[in-house]
């Protein structure tokens, strides 16, 4: 039996599709699901809800995923710190004898220099903004629930995510512009190259997050072997939908505090298609769509 808590998100909700066909899957979030099937079961609740506890020590679970979380880099309130450490905190205190997946994130290695070719390793950490706080605390909280209680845990830092079902992002957006007759140039904030990141695709991220369930522990970066500009980007999108226009930069800028303008990490899993090509298999999908 398998628990999900944001089972609606974007990585959740494709979790929950890859694992019902062999788990009874038990979901938690704040909306409604798009999905249904007779092995899946949501319940609609607020992570921090304190009437949570019953509910899911009464779950015979074997193993928990935890998508859970607010997700805004540019939150800098204190909501984030309570979602993202104490939601963790409440859901840890209800387990017993479980695999445990923590969804943390890249922007825990906070900036550093494009000028410096190396990946960054595991033990490098120097988060920028209070999401990427907010993921440390909530990493070492499941550390230590590892290491004190029944709790057998992996925590993964998954990078930037591509796949059809996304209905934002940089890809989203310039397929739009792209399909748009009225755009005579694909416009983009910022100034050529643009930031430099890893892509990875959705289906490539689920998968590995299964194998790492069912065979790992400790921490893992989920990520493509390497990474990708805004310039790259839209040069991938423009292949996957076959719709090619000039590229018109704006200027103005497309980060923010707390956003990470270069990110290239260090990979232990095999099989992970590359950015470039995640990129062009996710144009090609939303064109089908």
């Amino acid at each position: 039996n398998t628990l999900i808590t944001g089972d609606t998100g974007f990585i959740g909700s494709a979790l929950v599709k890859a694992l019902v066909n062999k788990n009874r899957v038990f979901g938690i979030s704040r909306s409604e699901p798009s999905f249904s099937h007779k092995n899946y079961f949501h319940i609609i609740a607020d992570i921090l809800d304190p009437n949570l506890e019953t509910t899911i020590k009464r779950m015979p679970l074997d193993v928990v995923y935890h998508m859970a979380g607010n997700p805004l880099v540019r939150d800098n309130s204190s909501d984030i710190l309570r979602t993202n450490v104490e939601g963790t905190d409440r859901l840890l205190r209800c387990l017993d004898d479980v695999k445990f997946l923590f969804a943390s994130s890249a922007t825990v290695y906070g900036n550093y220099s494009p000028s410096d070719h190396s990946r960054i390793e595991l033990d490098r950490l120097a988060p920028s903004s209070h999401y990427a706080v907010s993921k440390v605390m909530a990493e070492d909280l499941v550390r230590f629930y590892d290491r004190s209680s029944s709790v057998n845990a992996v925590i993964i830092r998954y990078v930037a995510h591509a796949g059809p079902q996304s209905t934002h992002g940089v890809i989203h957006d310039f397929v739009k512009k792209l399909k748009d007759p009225q755009e005579e140039f694909l416009e983009i904030l910022g100034s050529t190259p643009g930031s430099i990141k890893p892509y990875i695709h959705i289906d490539d991220s689920v998968n590995k997050t299964i194998y790492l369930a069912e065979n790992r522990e400790g921490i893992w970066n989920v990520s493509p072997p390497d990474n990708i500009s805004v310039d790259g980007v839209a040069d991938s999108v423009m292949e996957g939908i076959g719709i090619s226009k000039e590229k018109k930069w704006l200027g103005r800028s497309s980060t923010w505090e707390g956003d990470n303008p270069y990110v290239s990490l260090r990979c232990r899993l095999n099989g992970i298609r590359d950015s470039r090509q995640a990129i062009i298999d996710v144009a090609c999908q939303i064109k089908e769509l």
